[in-house]
């Protein structure tokens, strides 16, 4: 394949955008494309725009929501919308052209930043300020599959104040409220059933303190982000529960990062490649079935070991910023070279 043209259209800062941002820097970087950048940041939308080999349209949509698209750019106008939050049964109905896009998380590139020198200088004094690392690179999630003898299990969290001022109405508090019941119940029977081996906890707030004390982490270090990473990465099962609205939440890309086995509960959108229940992950909808599934993980080192080698290896064909993106990149170029051949 011929190097691409990629000339992105910035259009918002917002952290669900660094995943894509970094996987064009690294291509860039490796030579696979050729990258020039247009900053018409002016929203908080999770959007960017791509203009390929000056030929295609294309949309990036990390929203968290199903239902929400972007106000700045109609699917008409695009010849490629690839949605974060993707599902066949809505979105093939809607228009062909929107793609499954993927797993999302928090990323930079230790080889560049699309706003240019002066926010790579920015964050570098938001690090000196805050003496610690704020920005992490796809290398600092990596983590090798491997195999222990006395597996640890985490489930770090947060709770979602349902009175908060961006409650948008009554249907989102409702589902605040549920999130927060099921994440406390799922951490006080992990702390019934696995004691010691189990690491987890709601991040403490006001509201958590006033509404699930018994569910805080004790030790409030271990919720910073560095040491959360580090975590993660010595743990050998980790649990993920459903995002705002049904979205996957990052925790999820993160713990395929680190080719950890995995328990979650359904997931409700859909994700390139093969990736299956009692593959990738084992599913869960209740704490009962929580336990349970731990126990198996815990007590089949072989099951879980391939687990966290299926793990790694979507995440090297799927997830990695530069994976994801030329993913997409290729799509694009295959599907309309091969429209082309088929109208001649």
């Amino acid at each position: 394949m011929d190097k691409i043209k990629c000339h992105l259209i910035l259009h918002s800062k917002m952290g669900h955008l660094n995943q894509l941002y970094s996987g064009f820097i690294e291509l860039s970087k490796k030579g696979l494309i050729d990258l020039t950048i247009e900053n018409k940041v002016h929203t908080k939308e999770y959007i960017l725009e791509a203009i390929i080999n000056n030929k295609f349209r294309v949309v990036y949509d990390a929203f968290d929501e199903g239902w929400k698209y972007s106000s700045d750019i109609s699917i008409n106008d695009a010849d490629y919308y690839f949605k974060r939050s993707y599902d066949s049964s809505i979105h093939k109905r809607i228009s062909e052209k929107i793609k499954p896009l993927g797993l999302n998380y928090n990323v930079y590139s230790s080889n560049g930043n699309v706003f240019g020198k002066k926010e790579i200088l920015l964050n570098y004094i938001k690090k000196i300020i805050k003496n610690k690392k704020s920005n992490f690179y796809f290398e600092d999630f990596e983590c090798e599959p491997n195999i222990t003898n006395n597996p640890k299990i985490c489930f770090l969290t947060r709770l979602w104040d349902p009175d908060a001022y961006e409650v948008e109405n009554e249907k989102v508090r409702l589902e605040r409220i549920e999130i927060n019941e099921f994440r406390a119940n799922c951490i006080r029977a992990c702390k019934k059933e696995f004691g010691e081996s189990f690491i987890g906890g709601v991040e403490d707030s006001e509201f958590a303190r006033k509404n699930y004390p018994d569910c805080i982490v004790g030790d409030k270090s271990i919720t910073d982000r560095y040491n959360f990473m580090n975590i993660v990465k010595s743990s050998d099962i980790c649990i993920a529960t459903t995002g705002l609205h049904k979205s996957i939440g990052w925790k999820f890309g993160e713990y395929i990062a680190a080719s950890r086995a995995i328990v979650t509960e359904k997931l409700h959108y859909e994700i390139p490649g093969e990736f299956k229940s009692g593959i990738n992950y084992l599913e869960f909808s209740s704490a009962y079935e929580l336990v349970n599934s731990i126990n198996k993980l815990m007590k089949d080192n072989v099951f879980r070991y391939k687990m966290m080698q299926n793990n790694h290896d979507y995440y090297v064909k799927y997830v990695r910023p530069d994976k994801l993106v030329m993913n997409t990149l290729k799509q694009v170029i295959q599907e309309s070279e091969e429209k082309y051949e088929s109208k001649s």
